[in-house]
């Protein structure tokens, strides 16, 4: 597999601002020492209380569709029936989606370390997706968060940076037998998680609002779970 060469598109999108209010939370040891502090945005705090309400995993095993179209690309890598992965915290292809790579399954435990002063969070739920939905040279963008129903959501707007999308058949793949191939392209967009209320992920969409054409992105993966 290699990556493609890296297409532009950017359309002009009003981007979503940071909060001024959101608090800063100090933590303390046992001694009432300072240990460190940290933003509690909105996200991260209703986010954080829906994961602690996640009912037990009811299923086993899930499949896999894409569908969509990312610019001349618009066919994708077919899956056969997966088991569920384990609540644990392994990024490897067994708990990641198939655009992203984010977790396939979120819970309390994998979601953020019992001490959220540690510097080792890059496996934990929360980092993965927020690493995902926000860019470093895109402050403005912030990762957004809200329940649908049982459902948590994930999403952001008008994110500017590179993308990676993954599962993708091309040209080189037809040429190579490959199964799939990934696409990088930089643009501004609209992705939005959704995850069922027992941590699983349901829909995985990827889009910028007002492509059509050969310039159309708009790509969503949908996982289907079963006994």
């Amino acid at each position: 597999m290699k990556k493609k060469s890296l297409l532009y598109f950017l359309p002009v999108l009003l981007l979503a601002s940071c909060s001024a209010s959101d608090p800063i939370i100090p933590v303390y040891d046992e001694d009432s020492t300072l240990i460190c502090s940290y933003t509690e945005t909105k996200s991260l705090k209703d986010s954080l209380e829906a994961v602690k309400n996640l009912a037990e995993v009811s299923t086993s095993s899930f499949e896999t569709s894409i569908e969509g179209q990312i610019q001349s690309f618009n066919k994708f890598q077919e899956f056969s029936k997966k088991s569920i992965p384990s609540d644990d915290l392994a990024n490897n292809l067994a708990n990641r989606s198939k655009i992203l790579r984010i977790p396939l399954r979120i819970s309390e435990t994998s979601f953020l370390p019992a001490n959220i002063c540690s510097d080792d969070q890059t496996n934990y739920n929360y980092y993965r997706i927020k690493t995902k939905l926000t860019g470093e040279n895109d402050p403005n963008t912030v990762l957004q968060f809200k329940k649908d129903g049982d459902d948590l959501v994930f999403f952001c707007e008008g994110l500017s940076k590179s993308i990676a999308f993954y599962s993708v058949l091309t040209y080189s793949t037809e040429l190579t037998g490959d199964n799939y191939d990934s696409v990088e392209l930089y643009g501004r967009f609209n992705i939005t998680l959704r995850y069922n209320n027992e941590g699983l992920l349901t829909n995985e969409r990827v889009y910028i609002p007002g492509t059509s054409g050969d310039k159309r992105v708009d790509v969503t993966s949908t996982f289907t779970y079963s006994i």
